[in-house]
């Protein structure tokens, strides 16, 4: 993951799907210019949905997370590409996540300086890691923890 200019936060999210599509898992991680971690969540949602529903869900929680913090610039970076031209179009949605798109536009203006990009798997593999870590009810989290911190 590339730092962020000096004045924002770059926060990169993650969402997956587990049991048969009965839980949902949330990474979140923000860093500053300097790459230090912020802050990050793990979440797991016991519900029904798919890969692109859990991502969606996994974008409008990091921007909660970020409107939380009161960081005034944002980048927000995810790894599927559909839904990152979904948010970043001015066209409408009609897929089964709109609702998901418009809550996300919407939180989104609330940020003075927000931009959302796209990145590769690879450059996404510490929110995958805490996706799958309220996946797994934490099992990784200590080892994630050290290798953040420390």
């Amino acid at each position: 993951m590339d730092s962020p200019s000096p004045d924002s936060i770059k926060v990169n999210f993650d969402g997956g799907v587990r049991d048969g599509g009965c839980a949902l898992g949330i990474g979140i991680l923000a860093r500053n210019a300097s790459g230090h971690c912020l802050a990050w969540l793990s979440l797991r949602l016991d519900r029904s949905g798919n890969a692109e529903m859990a991502e969606a869900l996994a974008a409008r929680e990091a921007i909660h997370f970020a409107l939380r913090h009161r960081w005034p610039r944002v980048i927000f970076e995810g790894d599927n590409s559909t839904l990152m031209n979904k948010i970043s179009s001015v066209q409408a949605d009609f897929s089964v996540i709109s609702p998901l798109v418009a809550d996300i536009r919407f939180l989104s203006s609330r940020i003075d300086h927000v931009s959302f990009s796209f990145v590769r798997r690879l450059g996404n593999s510490a929110a995958d890691l805490l996706a799958e870590c309220a996946l797994n009810q934490g099992v990784m989290l200590l080892a994630f923890l050290l290798d953040c911190f420390l």
